[in-house]
Parts: structure tokens; sequence; C-alpha cells
């Protein structure tokens, strides 16, 4: 998600998407931290003048989550071929 903000003093510029682990955020190309706001949403500063904001989420464990199942998926049809064979011969 891109963002273009533009303030006269910095601020902290909200995004009202909830926080979870795995989200980044770069103001501007440099990498920053997200600080939680209102309990839920997240939140950077931005300095004054047009920043561009950009939040991006990689969540390693969904993706090895993927991987897994992935795995089981190719180890079931895997089984499922070979008692299927057994019972043709």
């Amino acid at each position: 998600m891109n963002f273009t903000v533009e303030t006269k003093t910095s601020q902290m510029f909200t995004l009202m998407q909830q926080f979870y682990p795995g989200w980044k955020a770069a103001i501007n190309g440099s990498e920053t931290k997200i600080s939680v706001a209102n309990y839920l949403h997240m939140s950077v500063p931005v300095k004054p003048g047009k920043s561009e904001v950009v939040f991006s989420f990689n969540n390693k464990a969904i993706k090895n989550w993927f991987y897994v199942s992935a795995t089981f998926f190719i180890a079931a049809i895997f089984w499922l071929l070979v008692f299927a064979l057994k019972k043709v011969v």
C-alpha cells in the first residue's frame, strides 16, 4: 500500500489497518519502525514536507504453512497413486 503524505509539521501517519507481525513500513525508501496506535492500528512518524509511505506485508509463517500444506498434498496424491496401482496389479 503506497501513500503520499504532505505535512507542515512532524506528524504520526496512522493507517486504519490492524497491525500484525510481518508488516513493514518504509518512508521515502528507508525502512522505519511501525508503532501501534489506538491498541490496534499501524502508525509511522513522518517529517515535514512531502513523504512517500509504503506498507508491505511479508509473513514467513504463512509461506511456511503453504509449503507444508503443499508437501502433504503431494504426499497424499503419491499414496493414492500407490494404492491405486496396487489394486490394478
